[in-house]
C-alpha cells in the first residue's frame, strides 16, 4: 500500500463539484425567473379581469338607469362626473381602486316603430297617434315610436395596477317622439 496515487491527483474533484455547484445555482436562478415572471402574468390577468368585471357593472348600471342617451346623467352615484364611476376593490372602503368613464354613445341605427309592434302597457299608450282613424291605427302604420340602438363605450383603469379595459356594448331603446340620432 502506498500513498503515492493520491499525490498525483491536483483538485480535480474540486474542480468538478465547483461546476455542478455554478449549474445548480444557474437553474435556481432561471427557475426563480421564470417563477416571477408567470406571477407577474398571472397578476396582470387577473387585474384586467377584475377591471372588466368593473366595467360590464358599470355599463349595467348605467343602462339600467336609463339615463345616459339624454346626456345629462349615466350613474345615480357618481364620482368625479356624472359619467364616471369608481368601484372599491381592495375592500378599505374608499372607492378609488377602479374608474370606469363612459366615453362614448353613438346612435348605430333608428327604427321607426308600427302600431302592430305597440303592447297594451301604459309604456306604449305615448305611442299612439294623436287620430284615431282607422288608418292611422292599422297594424303597419307608423307610431310615434322609434327603436334605436346605441353603441355605448366604457373605459376602465386600475388605478393600483395600471390595467386599462375599454368595452363596447350595444343597447336597444324605444324612443317617444323625435329622433335622437339627430
Amino acid at each position: 500500500m502506498s500513498r503515492r496515487p493520491f499525490k498525483n491527483q491536483r483538485g480535480v474533484v474540486l474542480v468538478v463539484a465547483l461546476i455542478m455547484l455554478l449549474l445548480v445555482t444557474l437553474i435556481a436562478v432561471v427557475t426563480t425567473n421564470s417563477i416571477r415572471t408567470n406571477l407577474q402574468i398571472v397578476q396582470n390577468i387577473e387585474a384586467r379581469a377584475a377591471v372588466k368585471n368593473a366595467v360590464v357593472h358599470a355599463l349595467e348600471e348605467a343602462i339600467a338607469y336609463g339615463q345616459f342617451p339624454n346626456g345629462s346623467v349615466a350613474f345615480q352615484t357618481s364620482c368625479g362626473n356624472s359619467f364616471q364611476r369608481c368601484f372599491d376593490l381592495s375592500g378599505n372602503g374608499v372607492e378609488d381602486d377602479v374608474t370606469v368613464q363612459l366615453t362614448g354613445l353613438t346612435c348605430k341605427a333608428l327604427q321607426p316603430v308600427s302600431i302592430g309592434e305597440l303592447n297594451d302597457t301604459d309604456k306604449d299608450i305615448g305611442c299612439l297617434p294623436d287620430s284615431a282613424s282607422p288608418e292611422a291605427l292599422k297594424p303597419g302604420a307608423p307610431s310615434k315610436c322609434s327603436m334605436v340602438v346605441w353603441e355605448i363605450t366604457a373605459t376602465g383603469t386600475d388605478e393600483v395596477t395600471g390595467a386599462v379595459v375599454s368595452v363596447r356594448q350595444a343597447v336597444n331603446q324605444r324612443v317617444y317622439g323625435g329622433n335622437p340620432c339627430a
